[in-house]
């Protein structure tokens, strides 16, 4: 069903001079009563069209849409109360965090000759880290082997950053042309 309704609004006059007297604006408003629907409303009861102004009134709204009623003030004597339609925003899932597919485990493993890798999944984004292996210094992404003496290669614990971090067991042995010898402590690097 389609119908209009003209309703005329006198808004107020203002005064032209002390004995003359002139209306300011008329606002002319037509409510159409459409059965109809909109994005936001599923059953649309009617439309109110006031200048230019246009106003929905909403019975039902439309999935994800939340309803609420508005006073719309045309006048000091004249006012409708509509049903408006709001989308409903969901709350955002949380992101699991899972570690990469090249670092599964978040405990050392070795990586390559040289490195060890694991996943540090209490990180925002979880990361691969690297280190250097037992035996190796550096900052995990190139290691180098630690020196040796006599033969006999020095080791460090893994993740060790520093030449100095570096030793001879003790208990090794080497040789040289001028005999054999035994480390009685770790005997460490040294700049």
């Amino acid at each position: 069903m389609n119908q209009k309704i003209f309703i005329p609004i006198v808004l107020g006059a203002i005064g032209l001079s002390h004995n003359a007297w002139a209306l300011d604006t008329i606002i002319m408003c037509f409510i159409e009563s459409t059965g109809g629907s909109t994005t936001e409303c599923s059953d649309v009861n009617r439309v109110i069209n006031c200048g230019t102004a246009t106003y929905t009134d909403c019975n039902t709204c439309a999935s994800g849409y939340t309803r609420s009623t508005e006073t719309i003030t045309i006048s000091s004597t004249e006012s409708y109360t509509i049903g408006t339609c709001t989308r409903t925003l969901s709350p955002i899932e949380p992101i699991t965090p899972t570690c990469p597919d090249l670092c599964p485990e978040n405990t050392w493993t070795d990586y390559g000759n040289t490195q060890q890798i694991r996943c540090n999944d209490e990180l925002i984004i979880p990361a691969c880290e690297y280190q250097c292996r037992a035996g190796y210094y550096g900052d995990g992404t190139t290691c180098t082997r630690c020196p040796s003496s006599g033969g006999v290669y020095g080791t460090s614990a893994a993740g060790s950053t520093a030449i100095t971090s570096c030793y001879i067991p003790a208990n090794s042995s080497m040789s040289d042309t001028t005999g054999t010898y035994t480390f009685t402590s770790n005997c460490y690097y040294s700049n």
